[in-house]
């Protein structure tokens, strides 16, 4: 990558639909994350806790959507280094105002040992790793030996001409090495295989539930109506409507649903939000969401009891009263 940059370089600025590129060695949410021990200042003392490093050029910040919230961008300058922090690292050091820390010395360890570099800006939170992470203190740096990326923008939608040109090109530049590229909303896909497959064992799982659910509940209410026949056919000749015959028949189950909704919830409240503990970034549980899964329940099971009720108390009375 360092031997063909210039090459890259080139090629890449006479191009009309790149927006912006960066030389990097990994991007914002990757699975791979560098890092290492720092020295602030003038203290003697390495500070106990890790921070994270994102390697790339000036245009990082800006190919990546990186906010910079005080000072400038640094400068690619591996003789005078100079960094970006983001916020979260000044507020571990002790500065709550991000333009009170611009100015002071750092070294990180790892990303550039010879000398102390010159915080230049701090930048918003962003996330080096998965989200199933918290973010970590972070420092953005130079350090040409790890430029092993290209990461860029594209101004449109169609890619496959440049990927196609930059594949030919390649074959130049690197005749010994395979071209391989990725896109970055497919990498961050990477990052949550797990809980996307979990997404779909859930919804499956669910789907089961209440597929074997509504048909243990259609054979129960099957022999409710089947143990009143006769009760439902006199109460027709007595003069019952079809709604109070389907109001008779369905009490009883809207009163137990209403009790193992009443017994459920509370309980799935407190495991879900024992589960999103486990993420430093969760939704809250509102109450409208089991409000919500109690009126489906509550239309399934009006729709199950009314397909049944409707053909119990639409029968023929003389019928039923026959076969008692």
């Amino acid at each position: 990558m360092i031997q063909s940059k210039a090459k890259i370089a080139h090629f890449i600025s006479n191009r009309t639909d790149i927006q912006s590129y960066t030389f990097s060695d990994n991007p914002p949410s990757s699975e791979k994350v560098w890092g290492g021990t720092i020295q602030f200042d003038n203290r003697t003392e390495w500070e106990k806790w890790p921070a994270r490093y994102a390697i790339g050029d000036s245009a990082y910040i800006n190919t990546f959507n990186i906010k910079l919230l005080a000072g400038r961008n640094f400068n690619d300058n591996p003789q005078k280094p100079e960094f970006l922090i983001n916020k979260n690292m000044a507020t571990a050091l002790g500065f709550k105002d991000p333009n009170d820390i611009i100015g002071k010395s750092l070294n990180a360890g790892g990303l550039n040992e010879e000398q102390a570099g010159t915080i230049v800006g701090v930048v918003a939170d962003f996330s080096t790793n998965s989200l199933n992470e918290p973010i970590s203190p972070t420092v953005i740096g130079y350090n040409e030996t790890r430029l092993k990326n290209v990461a860029i923008k594209l101004k449109g939608t169609d890619h496959q001409l440049l990927v196609k040109d930059l594949e030919q090109q390649w074959k130049n530049w690197y005749p010994d090495e395979v071209f391989q590229y990725k896109f970055y909303d497919q990498q961050i896909a990477q990052l949550y295989k797990k809980e996307a497959l979990l997404e779909k064992l859930i919804w499956i799982a669910a789907i089961v539930a209440i597929s074997i659910s509504m048909l243990g509940f259609l054979g129960l209410l099957s022999i409710n109506i089947l143990k009143r026949t006769k009760e439902i056919g006199i109460r027709k000749v007595l003069g019952s409507s079809v709604t109070g015959i389907i109001v008779l028949l369905s009490q009883d189950f809207f009163k137990w649903i209403t009790i193992a909704f009443v017994v459920a919830a509370p309980l799935a409240y407190y495991l879900m939000n024992r589960w999103l503990d486990n993420f430093p970034f969760r939704i809250s549980m509102g109450w409208w969401i089991f409000v919500l899964a109690f009126c489906v329940g509550l239309i399934l099971t009006i729709a199950v009891v009314s397909l049944q009720s409707i053909k119990a108390a639409t029968a023929n009375p003389i019928d039923s009263l026959r076969d008692e």
